[in-house]
């Protein structure tokens, strides 16, 4: 059944109205008919079967038949920190990891970061990567936002972690200090835990922002005895930290 976002309270009365952007993918790219049912997602994890009761030029509405929770919302409290990367790539970071439950993405500016971004073109950047959430949202029937925060630089990441029970920076092989080993560092996390991971930029971290995320009580982890690309390492971490943490089975 198609899905599509409705803001909070608004299926109160019984009625709604698609907001401009979700009535026209309605009717002009799905081409849905009067009395075609659809679900509708208010972002609180909420859902409402409804069906449309009439599309036109003028705009779409709906008549809510039922109400209902929508799907748990992962167990693990994930956030990934990923260093900016070129935009294709960036665009599928986002997209997998709100399929594989992620809760919250920071884009970070790391000081071997070869993107940058001038404060237009971020906001601009910000607006799109939150387009890609909300609809890979819809996609996976999650039913609450993931939060896509504004550009960090290192220290500000910093900062954000502080309050995760877990704290990881992948970085390559081999030797790192603080090595520890997967079930060691993930067995003695809460049953709902909270974990910030980090990860770089192609060039990887400095040994500078290394030693200051052990400071901040980061443990320097990596992902096996091959150098992986950016984008492959983060959704190969969200996607290791949900089955090792018991969201994805």
């Amino acid at each position: 059944m198609r899905r599509f976002w409705i803001q909070p309270g608004e299926a109160d009365s019984g009625r709604v109205r698609f907001q401009p952007a979700e009535a026209r993918h309605a009717r002009d790219v799905l081409r849905l008919k009067s009395g075609d049912p659809v679900l509708l997602i208010d972002g609180t994890g909420t859902e409402y079967s409804a069906r449309i009761s009439s599309i036109d030029r003028s705009g779409v509405e709906a008549e809510i038949i039922e109400t209902r929770s929508g799907l748990p919302e992962p167990t693990v409290d994930l956030t990934l920190a990923l260093a900016l990367l070129r935009p294709d790539n960036m665009d599928l970071v986002v997209q997998k990891s709100v399929e594989l439950g992620l809760k919250t993405l920071i884009p970070m500016q790391t000081g071997r970061t070869a993107a940058h971004l001038a404060s237009g073109s971020a906001l601009r950047r910000l607006e799109r990567w939150r387009r890609i959430a909300a609809q890979a949202l819809k996609q996976c029937r999650r039913s609450v936002p993931v939060q896509i925060e504004a550009v960090h630089d290192f220290d500000q990441a910093l900062k954000a972690a502080s309050r995760a029970d877990t704290r990881l920076m992948f970085h390559p092989p081999p030797g790192l200090p603080d090595r520890r080993a997967w079930s060691e560092l993930l067995g003695a996390a809460p049953p709902r835990p909270s974990v910030f991971i980090m990860i770089g930029p192609e060039g990887g971290f400095t040994d500078e922002e290394t030693d200051r995320a052990l400071e901040k009580g980061f443990h320097l982890v990596g992902l096996g005895p091959r150098i992986l690309r950016s984008e492959t390492a983060a959704l190969a971490a969200v996607t290791i930290l949900g089955f090792e943490l018991g969201d994805l089975f």
